[in-house]
């Protein structure tokens, strides 16, 4: 019975649920934009002309980390930054759209240009030192359409003497990228022309003997939906992709400043552009706005922010410090992924109003649970236990009636030995307990022989003969 009655109560494990919540973004406001009092004016060319001191603007702080923590961090880190609140060691959320940033990049070594007839003085020009400046006609140069090129002087620079590997210009006005001109919410494109080749001080190769590549890539405000957000023991994971049906909202980023409209002769490509300009940016904005293509759903951006990011990017991402980790990959897609994904985190967690989309903590509980085919199982063997004693019962009964004697069915050490070998002549035959213990009380046994004047031993008349017992004396 016991192995079976360790089966009619089991242990098991239950989910509980809990709340929990991830923020989205719907509006982001954070950011800095300092104008003073100055005299404005519209110039002939459309711009701002600003007589007083120029515009300050600077992204927010938790901004400016998420971005340089995107150029350093790989993106299962940048993941784990994912903003969210879970009560417990487990959560799952359900789908959410959220403004974020995305990114895109080409290859654009087919826009190369050769020309032969450079100079090759573009390290003199990189130099601090200029006292030894070179030059030297008929140098090889590579250059793309926005106007960056690389060039060294043929024959004579290379690995093991002085050379330019790497050069790239920035802009956060989409006219002046090379593939990235049909994005209008443009926030920074980054293009690169650079040696295919690693420094080697042993290496006897010189310019133009390297394979030179170009590429861009650009950060953009977009929107995207996010799916599968799991949280697991300190772990967050997520997908996601960019909603395609969303685009700017031409009625957006209009100038709320008078006389600094397209009727005061603003220019048009100052009107719509997204970056930072320190006078173009005295000009106060509606909110850059994103919409569904149907228009039913939003999403902004304030001025003091697109401007904020804008300066930021144009002050900090010419620096050697970015430099140096876009030259040390042979593939720039994968970090603006990630300075991507670190925005769209710093977006979402400093997102105005606080929203937030629902989620549910995942807890185990051990329960109790009774096991019902082991009771039938149990019930079964009783009902069986019952029907036999029953059957004992009437049966003895009948016998009784016959012989007016009860037998023995209870428990008893008489009835055992009188079904034994060694009592079974002097018991045996005896079907009442009255029976067995008169008969018992005149049986007389030596368990020991302890001499040979003493009784009769056990072994003299209930063994058979020749038969030893611990009482015999060898």
């Amino acid at each position: 019975m016991d192995p079976f009655a360790q089966k009619l109560i089991d242990f098991d494990e239950r989910e509980s649920f809990g709340e929990a919540s991830i923020p989205y973004a719907s509006r982001y406001s954070r950011g800095i934009r300092l104008a003073g009092l100055s005299g404005v004016d519209v110039s002939e060319d459309g711009r701002v002309d600003l007589r007083g001191p120029d515009v300050y603007a600077n992204a927010d702080f938790e901004m400016q980390a998420a971005i340089a923590f995107g150029f350093s961090a790989d993106a299962e880190a940048i993941q784990q930054q994912t903003p969210f609140s879970c009560q417990g060691a487990q959560c799952i959320f359900e789908s959410w759209e959220s403004l974020s940033v995305c990114s895109m990049c080409s290859n654009i070594t087919d826009y190369l240009e050769i020309n032969t007839l450079s100079n090759g003085g573009l390290y003199n020009d990189l130099k601090f030192d200029r006292s030894s400046a070179r030059v030297e006609p008929n140098s090889t140069e590579y250059s793309l359409p926005n106007g960056l090129f690389l060039n060294n002087i043929d024959d004579d620079y290379g690995p093991s003497e002085s050379m330019v590997y790497m050069t790239m210009s920035g802009t956060a006005n989409s006219n002046k990228t090379v593939a990235m001109s049909d994005i209008d919410t443009l926030i920074w494109a980054q293009t690169i022309i650079k040696v295919a080749t690693k420094p080697n001080p042993n290496s006897s190769d010189t310019w133009p003997n390297f394979e030179v590549r170009a590429s861009e890539c650009a950060l953009y405000y977009c929107v995207r939906r996010y799916e599968n957000a799991k949280y697991n023991n300190s772990r967050m994971s997520f997908t996601s992709e960019k909603l395609k049906d969303v685009e700017r909202d031409p009625e957006s980023w209009a100038s709320l400043t008078s006389l600094l409209q397209a009727s005061d002769g603003l220019s048009n490509k100052v009107l719509k552009s997204l970056a930072y300009h320190p006078h173009d940016s005295f000009i106060s904005r509606s909110d850059l706005r994103l919409r569904s293509a149907d228009g039913t759903r939003g999403w902004n951006v304030s001025d003091t922010a697109v401007y904020g990011i804008s300066y930021y990017m144009q002050t900090e991402d010419y620096r050697p410090s970015t430099a140096k980790v876009l030259w040390e990959t042979d593939d720039i897609e994968p970090i603006f992924k990630n300075v991507a994904a670190s925005m769209s985190n710093a977006l979402r967690r400093g997102a105005d109003g606080e929203v937030t989309g629902d989620g549910t903590v995942l807890s185990s509980t051990t329960v109790y649970k009774v096991v019902w085919p082991w009771i039938t199982l149990h019930c079964f063997e009783e009902i069986i236990a019952l029907l036999i004693l029953t059957f004992t019962i009437l049966s003895t009964y009948r016998r009784m009636r016959q012989s007016n004697k009860f037998d023995v069915w209870k428990s008893s050490e008489l009835a055992v030995f009188a079904k034994g070998a060694t009592l079974g002549n002097t018991l045996g035959g005896l079907h009442t307990k009255d029976d067995l213990e008169k008969e018992a009380k005149k049986t007389e046994v030596d368990l020991f022989k302890m001499s040979k004047e003493a009784g009769l031993n056990a072994s003299d008349t209930l063994l058979p003969n020749g038969q030893d017992t611990l009482g015999d004396e060898s």
